[in-house]
């Protein structure tokens, strides 16, 4: 069901960008974070299914950016503040938190452009004192008390 709601959205938003035969920036960084947003989860459903205590985050509730779509600009500030607020309430062991998507004040999607993913990877790894891989492997055993995940297609190997 969780699937089911966010699959209509994309097909209604997909429909719409074809009806008006327009895609915006603004448009294209909504429908790339849907990857992000599914990947992460399934990531996260194995995870648990392995007994892991695995929470699926959405980097658009930590990562505040401008409304420059396509190649939106941190605010660090803020990002840092929501970020510390988050994981300082968190009791899960493993995050798995979608890369490359931020959210604009008013929670728009934007995404960070060019290597957003590793952009992300950098920012929560600046941000969090714990264990950072963009790898498809964990070989340390502390990967297992604090994981970040950047999660996208191409790195789905896990």
């Amino acid at each position: 069901k969780l699937f089911d709601a966010k699959i209509a959205n994309l097909r209604d938003l997909l429909h719409g960008i074809f009806l008006l035969k327009e895609l915006s920036l603004k448009s294209l960084d909504f429908v790339m974070c849907f990857g992000e947003w599914f990947s992460c989860q399934i990531i996260t459903a194995k995870l648990r299914e392995a007994a892991v205590s695995a929470e699926f985050v959405d980097a658009r509730k930590l990562v505040r950016t401008d409304a420059r779509f396509g190649s939106a600009r941190v605010d660090f500030a803020t990002t840092s503040e929501l970020t510390n607020d988050y994981f300082t309430a968190s009791e899960k062991r493993v995050q798995v938190i979608t890369g490359f998507c931020g959210a604009t004040e008013n929670g728009e999607t934007t995404t960070l452009g060019r290597s957003g993913s590793d952009y992300s990877a950098a920012i929560f790894g600046a941000l969090i004192s714990g264990v950072l891989t963009t790898s498809s492997e964990m070989r340390s055993r502390a990967a297992w008390t604090l994981l970040i995940s950047i999660c996208f297609p191409i790195k789905l190997r896990m």
